[in-house]
């Protein structure tokens, strides 16, 4: 299986790595995100309730030059002092790409 991991932190763009049949390539990072919080960072006593993430990269960077639309699978890592939790949204499966939600490029 092939894709691209892009991540993202509350301060931008962190990292983009092509994936191929497990093996990791970095790519140089290009584009932005802005990252808005609904909550307050650091503080576990409040109750938050999510963030909108807006990402901007060039076609070109993640092999979609001339497409139409591509396929995403959103997912969560809390990266804490306590270590690294992931969960995938809407029940999606990091591999059961034909539930993967359709991205519409124009």
């Amino acid at each position: 299986m092939q894709y691209y991991r892009i991540e993202v932190g509350i301060s931008g763009l962190r990292s983009v790595t092509y994936v191929n049949s497990g093996a990791e390539t970095k790519v140089e990072v290009q584009g932005k995100a802005v990252v808005t919080p609904f909550g307050t960072l650091n503080n576990n006593n409040d109750i938050d309730e999510g963030a909108v993430y807006e990402i901007t990269i060039p076609k070109s960077l993640v092999g979609l030059t001339g497409a139409t639309s591509f396929k995403t699978c959103p997912a969560l890592a809390n990266h804490d002092v306590v270590g690294v939790i992931c969960d995938t949204l809407m029940g999606v499966g990091a591999f059961a790409t034909d539930l993967w939600p359709k991205v519409v490029l124009d």
